[in-house]
C-alpha cells in the first residue's frame, strides 16, 4: 500500500527560521567551536568537528567564512512495535520493512543535497540585506533503537554478529585487540 506524507520545502522552513530576529545571530553563534576538551554541545565533539565540506575543509569552521553552516539532527520514531492504541485507533503504520526505509528518507535526502553540494542562496536575511548563502548537512542520528538499526544498519540485541562494521561475533565478544578484527567492505556492509 501507499502511504502518502507530506515534507516541507527545507529551503522555505529555513527562510523562515533567518527573517525572525534573533535566530540568524544564534544560528551563527551556534558553529563557534569550544575550546579542545571543553564540551559544552554535541558539537565540540570531534565527530561533529572533524567533518568535512564538499570542499575537502572543516565545514565548521568557527565563522572563517562568510556563508550559514548548519548541522542537522535527523529524527526518527515513527515505529509502534507493540501496536499501541490511542482512542481505540492504530497511530503506527507499523514498522516499514529494510527495503521500504528509502521512500520514506529519499525525500528528506534529495530535499538536503542540493544545500551541501552547492549552497543555498537567501536573496536577505536580518543581518544579510544582500543575500547569504548556506550549506547544511544532516550530522547526527536520534531515533529509536528500531529506527537506529534500520536507518544506520546496526544488527539486533539477538544476532550473532554484532557490529555493522566488523565481522566479529557473540563469541569473539571479548577480543579487544582491534587489528585482529576483519572490517566488512562497503558492498558487504549494504
Amino acid at each position: 500500500p501507499v502511504y502518502p506524507y507530506v515534507i516541507q520545502d527545507f529551503n522555505a522552513f529555513l527562510g523562515g527560521l533567518l527573517i525572525r530576529p534573533g535566530i540568524e545571530k544564534a544560528m551563527d553563534h551556534g558553529t563557534m567551536l569550544n575550546e579542545k576538551y571543553q564540551m559544552w554541545d554535541i558539537k565540540d565533539g570531534t565527530v561533529i568537528q572533524e567533518i568535512l565540506g564538499p570542499d575537502g575543509k572543516l565545514f565548521m569552521d568557527g565563522l572563517k567564512r562568510q556563508d550559514l553552516r548548519l548541522a542537522w539532527s535527523l529524527s526518527v520514531d515513527w515505529f509502534n512495535p507493540h501496536g499501541n492504541k490511542t482512542s481505540g485507533k492504530k497511530k503506527s503504520v507499523g514498522e516499514p520493512a529494510l527495503d521500504d526505509i528509502n521512500h520514506f528518507l529519499r525525500p528528506v535526502v534529495d530535499t538536503f543535497l542540493p544545500s551541501w553540494k552547492d549552497r543555498t542562496w537567501f536573496t536577505r536575511t536580518l543581518q544579510h540585506t544582500k543575500g547569504r548563502c548556506s550549506r547544511s548537512v544532516i550530522a547526527v542520528m536520534i531515533n529509536d533503537l528500531p529506527a537506529t538499526r534500520k536507518l544506520a544498519g546496526c544488527v539486533g540485541p539477538t544476532a550473532n554478529q554484532m557490529c555493522r562494521i566488523c565481522w566479529q561475533t557473540k563469541s569473539q565478544i571479548a577480543n579487544f585487540n582491534y587489528d585482529t578484527w576483519k572490517r566488512c567492505t562497503c558492498e558487504e556492509h549494504r
